[in-house]
């Protein structure tokens, strides 16, 4: 039976054949138990893909890296946009596997299953079950905990969650965080960008000076559409004069672009540490990032409703960043490439 997941051509045209075709390098170049990438000979095979990398590491959904930086693995919720035969065996044996698992629950309830147990459903050798199970263990929504090492100790268990019985597939499981992740924003985002071109002289004050993508800012094309999906939503907030929910969005829109350059370790102060650290703002920009994720702190869990002054501060330095972050950042680090280097002197 062939392994179906809707919305994957959609997701592929969200993300770009760029992005895809890094993806599937990755997954070319990874081996062992579980199937692993060097990231430090990777990138220094392909400097070309480093900032690519970068984004599609930031927030660990489709390519996965260790906190020190030194391996990266795709995750279970790329294979379906990886085109080759490994990607597409490895799908068939989670889809397999899958369905084994309904009636498994069905007769053992929360009673642990065994890695063996897992491989035998599979219905494939045990080299191939076993990394099946390591991309498998990525989507959430099938198993309720673990032992240690799962699945790479064949000893180790893991618990079946009752959701398998309202899943009626595998492919059904990742088509559901697709939505979430990638149809339903690209939805939102066209849907506010049309919305406001329907509304003639609508001028109110917004996030963007006009109301048409054609005079959005150079970094807006830039961001996924989950960043876009949310930014007009703090535009539409703001044109219709609310103050607390637009806040709220700047503060979710900073942590989302955080996350995407810097990983999701640890809360706001860490991330903007990490941030700092790594060269897209400076120390006195951080704590001005500081200070408006402060505000957003407010609004979120002190009812907080900022000024129309205080709200313009923070859609300013928002903007600022995205600048810096999605146009000047990349312009520079081609900046750096194109310099010549100082001679040595003799």
């Amino acid at each position: 039976m062939q392994f179906i997941v809707p919305h994957v051509d959609g997701v592929k045209e969200s993300l770009g054949e760029d992005a895809i075709q890094t993806l599937s390098l990755v997954f070319d170049n990874s081996s062992g138990m579980p199937p692993l990438t060097p990231s430090t000979r990777f990138r220094a095979d392909h400097p070309e893909l480093m900032d690519r990398l970068d984004r599609l590491g930031g927030d660990g959904f489709l390519l996965k890296r260790d906190d020190r930086h030194t391996w990266y693995r795709v995750s279970g919720f790329a294979l379906p946009l990886i085109d080759s035969p490994r990607a597409a065996q490895l799908l068939e044996c989670m889809g397999t596997a899958y369905e084994h698992l309904k009636d498994y629950y069905k007769g053992h309830l929360r009673e642990p299953l065994s890695v063996r147990e897992l491989i035998k459903f599979s219905g494939s050798n045990c080299e191939l079950a076993q990394e099946a199970l390591c991309y498998m263990y990525d989507v959430s929504g099938w198993s309720a905990g673990s032992s240690q090492n799962f699945p790479v100790d064949s000893d180790s268990t893991v618990t079946i969650d009752e959701q398998v019985l309202i899943h009626s597939s595998f492919g059904d499981l990742l088509a559901q965080v697709y939505e979430w992740n990638y149809v339903n924003p690209k939805h939102k985002a066209t849907a506010a960008s049309n919305w406001l071109t329907q509304i003639p002289g609508y001028q109110s004050h917004g996030f963007f000076n006009g109301t048409t993508t054609s005079n959005y800012p150079e970094w807006y094309e830039e961001l996924d559409d989950t960043k876009k999906a949310l930014l007009n939503e703090i535009d539409l907030n703001l044109r219709n004069n609310l103050s607390a929910l637009p806040m709220m969005g700047l503060r979710a829109l900073l942590e989302s672009v955080m996350v995407e350059q810097v990983g999701d370790d640890g809360g706001f102060e860490a991330k903007l540490r990490l941030f700092e650290k790594n060269g897209y703002v400076t120390s006195q920009h951080a704590d001005i990032i500081r200070k408006v994720l402060d505000a957003g702190h407010a609004s979120m869990h002190r009812t907080y409703f900022p000024s129309v002054g205080d709200l313009d501060t923070c859609v300013d330095v928002v903007k600022h960043l995205l600048h810096g972050v999605y146009v000047l950042h990349p312009k520079v680090q081609g900046l750096v490439v194109n310099t010549p280097p100082r001679q040595k002197s003799r």
